[in-house]
């Protein structure tokens, strides 16, 4: 015990669990091993152990000790956990996807989805399957639909499986991919993307894949054809020549269908079928204007021309996707316009031609039976022609357009309006500014009035109005059961009596009141036997005075 009290007490050990984190680190834990070395501890009492978590050696207090510290006791506990969770998490998602499965497979038809869970593959996967015809699917309506008989024949009359081969066949030969690169001067995305598109097949032989030299060489060989440039466009060549952006160029040769060959990655489109579409040729038709011929005599927009051929009745052609414009009817219409045009000087000193437009006046046709005309809506609802469109597309009227003229069903037209129109009874009505004036309110108590005691309204032609009747009641203290009560006036006037006494009466003898607003309404049939009482006890009294 000597020894061990002496090393003890040099060495100053302290139990693992009063060290601090950093204390307790593999480099601290080192220095007390070697301090206890250097004091000839005996080597029974150490018992030098490597922490499971952080891998450094410690000193353990006994053989069941498996980590140097509470933090990695911690860390491991909480990996644990953590390890028992997912495994409950996992079994109790297998339980659910077998439970789900069980569903389904009860069932006679099949979804894409439940193919997918049946089968244990993507829904994408499942979808190839349709198109190749490997499963069978019927496609109703928006729903595609699989016999769970149809599927279980598959399996029941599949051939046998054959393993499949990644090794390449000795007889034929092969590219690779960076001998079809050089040998036809394209990229690699292209060569996949050929391969894809022609389906030409991979051979895979490690991380190398291998091309069929004789597919690749019949599908390939266009690339090796030599072009004659000179009845190609680049596209830089349209870019400039019809001044387009590059986006606009791409677009026009998209939409049109050009003809287009690749060489060394780059694009070449053929030449006649441009100059044919953008109509490029210096013969001038002595009976016809083309767009740009017209807008260049006259000195004219684009949407100039197309406004007077639609508005006036001039004679046309069409040569392709080009609208030629007869000149004998076209100058005689640009001589009347030109004659009632202003002329418009801009800042820049230019000089632009303003035109009158034409007056044109449509007729409405008759309307049909079973059928509101707009106007008539509008009418009805006393709204304007654009408020009476809005509320008909809101409640999706149905409606049928005759010559740029709407009109809508009877039927649905007189529900809306028994619906909107609730009010039909009332007969006096008010604006917002007349009650500020009648009644001495400003804009704000008006709105709180008309809010807190839900006065009717309608509106007409965007103006406001509110019911006058209800508004009244109210103002006057109208309240259901109202010939029930006495106000004080009219008790007062009825009894003789001053409103001083009348009020003194309902407040001593404690009768039923109701107050309205300002006005206080108390029961006539309490307040006229209390009347009674009180005239008979008066006309006792006058009687023994007698």
């Amino acid at each position: 015990m000597a020894p061990y009290a002496k090393t003890a007490k040099v060495i100053n050990v302290r139990p693992l669990t009063c060290w601090t984190p950093r204390e307790n680190s593999c480099k601290y834990l080192k220095i007390a091993a070697k301090e206890m070395d250097d004091f000839n501890m005996p080597k029974k009492m150490k018992i030098l152990k490597k922490c499971l978590t952080c891998g450094a050696e410690f000193i353990a207090s006994k053989m069941s000790n498996k980590y140097c510290c509470r933090e990695c006791e911690r860390d491991a506990s909480r990996k644990r956990e953590a390890k028992r969770k997912k495994s409950v998490r996992e079994s109790e998602k297998e339980a659910a996807l077998d439970k789900e499965r069980d569903a389904v497979a009860s069932r006679p038809f099949l979804t894409p989805s439940d193919v997918a869970l049946l089968l244990d593959m993507s829904v994408s996967t499942v979808y190839r399957c349709f198109y190749s015809g490997i499963i069978k699917a019927v496609r109703i309506r928006r729903k595609t639909l699989v016999r769970r008989e149809d599927l279980d024949k598959y399996f029941e009359d599949a051939g046998p499986y054959r393993k499949r081969s990644y090794k390449r066949k000795q007889e034929q030969e092969y590219y690779t991919l960076q001998e079809i690169m050089d040998k036809y001067k394209i990229g690699r995305k292209a060569v996949w993307g050929r391969c894809d598109r022609l389906g030409i097949p991979k051979v895979y032989e490690g991380r190398n894949t291998f091309y069929s030299k004789k597919l690749i060489d019949a599908n390939f060989s266009e690339l090796l054809d030599v072009i004659d440039i000179d009845n190609y466009y680049t596209l830089s060549q349209i870019m400039e020549m019809y001044n387009m952006t590059q986006g606009a160029a791409l677009c026009f040769v998209k939409c049109h269908a050009v003809p287009r060959v690749k060489r060394n990655g780059r694009s070449y489109y053929s030449k006649v079928h441009i100059d044919c579409i953008k109509h490029k040729t210096d013969e001038i038709d002595p009976d016809w204007y083309s767009y740009e011929e017209a807008m260049q005599k006259y000195g004219i927009t684009k949407d100039q021309v197309s406004y007077t051929l639609k508005t006036y009745s001039i004679k046309t052609e069409k040569r392709g996707k080009f609208t030629m414009i007869y000149r004998t009817d076209f100058d005689n219409i640009m001589h009347q316009r030109l004659q009632n045009s202003t002329p418009l000087i801009k800042s820049n000193g230019e000089e632009k031609v303003v035109f009158t437009a034409k007056q044109q006046e449509k007729i409405c046709p008759a309307t049909p039976e079973g059928y509101y005309s707009t106007d008539e809506v509008a009418e009805m609802f006393k709204i304007s022609i654009k408020h009476a469109g809005v509320i008909t597309r809101e409640n999706n009227i149905p409606k049928i357009a005759l010559k740029g003229f709407n009109f809508y069903e009877k039927g649905s037209i007189d529900l809306l309006y028994n619906k909107k129109n609730k009010y039909a009874e009332i007969t006096d009505w008010i604006t917002p500014e007349e009650m500020r004036t009648t009644y001495k309110m400003t804009a704000d108590g008006v709105r709180s009035f008309i809010h807190r005691h839900k006065i009717p309204a309608k509106v007409e032609y965007g103006s406001t109005y509110y019911s006058k009747q209800h508004i009244e009641e109210i103002k006057n203290g109208y309240f259901v059961g109202r010939d029930r009560y006495y106000s004080v006036e009219e008790a007062a006037k009825k009894y003789n009596l001053t409103n001083s006494l009348v009020f003194y009466y309902v407040n001593h003898y404690k009768l039923t009141r109701v107050k309205k607003q300002k006005f206080i309404f108390f029961r006539k049939e309490e307040f006229d036997r209390l009347m009674e009482k009180r005239f008979s006890e008066d006309d006792f009294i006058a009687n023994i005075d007698i």
